[in-house]
């Protein structure tokens, strides 16, 4: 999924949500100026992400990759792995996530200007 914003803003806070169907939310946060992109936090209900990151290729920011390891399972099918996700910047005002979960996940993302 490659999220394009048509406002541009320089430098700010980008906030990451999804939930399921029984009520559980994930969120996570980064802070990044033109291409850079830092990792600042994730949690997935009571669970915290654990982060790994990588080169995200030639142009493109750090790679972020966050798991939330044993996050209990729902009814919609979401096991352990439902909220994982990997975060790159690909270009100035584009983002690429990558559901690494094992269920189809919608993504709300809010940026703020710093």
């Amino acid at each position: 999924m490659t999220i394009p914003s048509n406002i541009n803003i320089p430098s700010g806070m980008l906030i990451i949500r999804a939930g399921n169907s029984c009520g559980r939310t994930m969120i996570s946060t980064y802070i990044y100026s033109d291409m850079s992109l830092g990792y600042q936090s994730s949690v997935a209900r009571d669970k915290v992400g654990i982060v790994t990151s990588s080169s995200g290729g030639a142009g493109a920011s750090v790679s972020w990759g966050v798991k939330f390891p044993n996050v209990t399972g729902c009814a919609d099918g979401g096991n352990a792995t439902q909220f994982d996700y990997t975060l790159v910047k690909t270009a100035a005002d584009t983002y690429r996530i990558t559901n690494n979960g094992n269920i189809g996940k919608a993504y709300t993302v809010t940026v703020f200007r710093l």
